[in-house]
């Protein structure tokens, strides 16, 4: 059995207070681009779990997989192997997506024990980003601390736009663990959000709260963001809590340039970066047009 386990950006993040446990209060838009990792599951005589391109261990899938059959009384054994094609540490959500899609094909494999709502509540004990890819819309709105989950309805828009991984990881916590005070100030996902229902060109007002304090770790962070916005960007922001920057265009010919211009860059800074490039025909409708697809 052979699944594909999509990436995703946050064209906004507002952290809007603090919950208990140490966790933030956010809001995000969300839209979910077909960058995929590849997850091939087989029955076996024991459990296995290894990637391909990486050296890493993901403590997920032994959730997933404790969680699922603990649900149902099963003990069932697979093989599962992941080829990893999201970065690691990236903010494009891979480890979630890559649970979430497990939790679905375990639903599916056993003829759907489960209801959406227990999915939902097993992806929420795994981790904040799991719901999200649980649910089938690409552009979604989340709050809290990721666990509510709105569909977003509206017109489609065209654009272009180009995911940059700077190969830089970031820890996640100590990003949230910078976040000492809360700001009240307009947020950015409602104002987008009036935009897009009235059709309006909503790309200046994306960002992302996050920004600041990641840029206060990783100051080479606020380099590379200035650099892409020399380059005819409309926007750029931080997705996630990074450190991967998306570079907003409405036109292809930007991206291209861009792509000359980073081989140059990243030579400078010594440093490997991975280059995605989309076409955005609409909101479910959103294509790769790089050549290492």
């Amino acid at each position: 059995m052979k699944i594909l386990s999509e990436a995703k950006i946050n064209l906004t993040l507002d952290i809007l207070g603090k919950l208990p446990q140490n966790y933030h209060y956010i809001k995000s838009i969300v839209l979910k681009i077909p960058i995929y990792d590849e997850i091939k599951v087989d029955y076996s005589d024991k459990d296995e779990v290894s990637f391909e391109n990486i050296l890493v261990q993901d403590s997920n899938i032994e959730k997933v997989k404790n969680l699922f059959f603990s649900k149902i009384g099963k003990s069932d054994k697979f093989n599962i192997i992941i080829k990893k094609n999201i970065p690691v540490g990236s903010g494009l959500g891979g480890g979630s997506s890559n649970a979430a899609k497990l939790l679905l094909l375990f639903n599916e494999i056993y003829n759907y024990p489960l209801s959406d709502e227990e999915l939902i509540s097993l992806g929420e004990q795994i981790g904040s980003d799991v719901p999200l890819f649980l649910r089938k819309e690409k552009l979604l709105l989340i709050q809290s601390k990721g666990e509510k989950i709105f569909p977003l309805y509206v017109k489609d828009y065209e654009f272009y736009f180009s995911v940059i991984y700077p190969n830089i990881k970031i820890s996640t916590k100590e990003i949230y663990n910078e976040v000492k005070e809360v700001e009240i100030k307009e947020e950015k996902s409602e104002k987008v959000i009036d935009k897009l229902i009235k059709s309006e060109d909503f790309i200046p007002y994306l960002g992302n709260d996050l920004e600041y304090y990641a840029f206060k770790i990783k100051p080479e962070l606020k380099e590379i963001k200035d650099f892409l916005l020399k380059h005819n960007a409309l926007n750029v922001i931080l997705t996630g809590s990074g450190s991967s920057f998306v570079s907003f265009f409405n036109s292809p010919y930007p991206l291209y340039s861009l792509s000359n211009h980073l081989e140059v860059f990243q030579k400078d800074l010594n440093r490997k970066f991975q280059l995605f490039l989309f076409h955005a025909l609409g909101w479910e409708k959103i294509y790769r047009i790089d050549t290492q697809k």
